[in-house]
């Protein structure tokens, strides 16, 4: 004869020949009740609460809910927590382009001066290079300049050579006095220039000049100028030298910012 296993009840030690007995045990004895603990245990597929971990898994053989319905909601709830985060990403994609863009969108006021009606951007590349100047001489050089002497090569130099793509002229004259002007050039970095420095730079850039095709057609106009009886540009730039003065007073002048406003530091 098999002996009988005994059912024990957790709480109170009390036993019992039958599962269904210890079940009913614990369902209706109040010492038992008040001594299990307060975590609950929920069935997943119905969500009903049980106090017993043996009590659920007692549900859990007999739950009659659409258990393959259930798996098809939470699919959906899946995806559509999918389409949410996904709704969430692309907003913080677009915010971020748009911060992006508010980032880098260039200033329209800052380290911005204006001296007789002429803006100075003092900040922005400036590109000094020689064979820059003599593209520039080249290109848009003319008797309108040349025939106003060193005045007429600054307003050029300013105009074509200085100034950048937004219409700010980027070189700062910080002593007036000896005419020593400041810039950045293209690689960020804050360089210093004498008045004879771009003297000597105009210089040599015409002396190449001379040598082009369109000279030889500024040398025509400079004959019939000539057979009228008046100055020709030849004889202006033959002696630009000689136009130095007025040619860094005028750079000077348009430059120049007092107590050292500037973007540039005048130290």
């Amino acid at each position: 004869m098999s002996k009988i296993v005994p059912f024990n009840c957790e709480f109170c030690k009390a036993t019992f020949t039958c599962n269904k007995s210890l079940l009913r045990h614990l369902r209706t004895a109040n010492k038992c009740l008040n001594q299990r603990p307060k975590k609950d245990y929920i069935c997943v597929w119905c969500q009903e609460v049980f106090y017993s971990n043996n009590f659920l898994n007692e549900h859990l053989t007999k739950c009659i809910v659409n258990k393959e319905a259930l798996v098809m909601s939470y699919i959906e709830k899946l995806k559509m927590k999918d389409d949410i985060i996904k709704e969430k990403e692309e907003t913080i994609k677009d915010l971020q382009e748009k911060l992006f863009t508010i980032a880098n969108k260039p200033t329209t006021t800052t380290n911005i001066k204006t001296i007789n009606n002429i803006k100075l951007n003092c900040d922005k590349p400036l590109n000094l290079e020689y064979d820059n100047v003599f593209n520039m001489m080249k290109n848009h050089l003319n008797t309108t300049y040349l025939t106003q002497g060193g005045y007429g090569i600054g307003k050029w130099f300013l105009k074509y050579v200085c100034t950048n793509e937004r219409g700010n002229i980027c070189i700062e004259c910080t002593d007036r006095t000896r005419k020593i002007f400041k810039y950045k050039d293209e690689e960020d970095e804050l360089k210093r220039v004498t008045g004879d420095d771009l003297h000597k730079l105009i210089k040599k850039s015409y002396a190449e000049f001379t040598t082009t095709p369109l000279y030889l057609e500024f040398e025509e106009w400079e004959k019939e100028q000539r057979d009228r009886g008046y100055d020709t540009f030849t004889t202006v730039l033959t002696k630009l030298s000689d136009f130095k003065k007025d040619f860094l007073t005028h750079l000077s002048d348009k430059t120049s910012v007092s107590s050292g406003t500037c973007a540039l530091s005048t130290d």
